[in-house]
């Protein structure tokens, strides 16, 4: 089954005392939340040493009106993992020995969604869906290119990324952190050109560290 403690959210706002900055909030007695489109929110943890790379992360997210993905602690409600979404179209799936690799428009990397994931079953029939009827989707994976959570793109009237019929909308290159930048952006994932956020590699591993 789908992992309880993921939320998949079309955009996100944070929340905080706006009299201070985001990093004396989080550090403050108020503190400092996400809170996703339907309205629930999470707290970002002032003890977890990558709650400030988060709040970066989520002010740009939030700026540019992109999705989120977060997985959260089940009794704190405090954000423990947070990845950036691909919004696109599924253009092909072959089967592996490890899973089913998945083709993915735009981006240029071959994405596995492992046979062994726990809801394998579940995501395999939404990219299925999604190729058959050209449907867009929210695409979340990790850095090994390991798919952690697939859903349908549902944008609201407020939501972006935007996706014409023949169009799609994307990401190219595989950064999943990133840190101020001073505003000069690298335009990767579509957080730089002036959004104050450049890419950060991650040091290599086979999974993503901030799991």
């Amino acid at each position: 089954m789908p992992n309880p403690n993921a939320i998949v959210s079309n955009r996100v706002r944070l929340v905080w005392p706006r009299e201070r900055t985001a990093a004396e909030a989080l550090r403050g007695e108020s503190g400092l939340w996400a809170e996703m489109g339907d309205g629930r929110t999470f707290r970002l943890d002032p003890e977890n040493p990558r709650s400030p790379g988060f709040v970066q992360v989520l002010e740009g997210l939030e700026k540019l009106g992109r999705p989120v993905y977060l997985e959260v602690d089940a009794e704190s409600q405090a954000v423990t993992r947070l990845l950036i979404p691909l919004v696109g179209r599924v253009n092909g799936l072959t089967p592996v020995e490890a899973g089913l690799e998945v083709g993915f428009d735009p981006s240029h990397a071959r994405h596995l969604l492992r046979r062994d994931a726990p809801d394998f079953a579940v995501m395999e029939t939404v990219l299925r869906q999604a190729l058959e009827r050209r449907t867009p989707i929210l695409l979340t994976d990790d850095d090994a290119q390991e798919i952690v959570d697939v859903r349908f793109f549902r944008p609201g009237p407020d939501d972006g990324p935007r996706l014409s019929p023949k169009a799609t909308f994307g990401r190219s290159g595989k950064a999943r952190f990133w840190r101020s930048s001073g505003g000069s952006g690298t335009g990767r994932s579509g957080l730089g050109g002036g959004s104050g956020i450049a890419a950060y590699r991650s040091p290599p591993r086979s999974r993503r560290s901030t799991q």
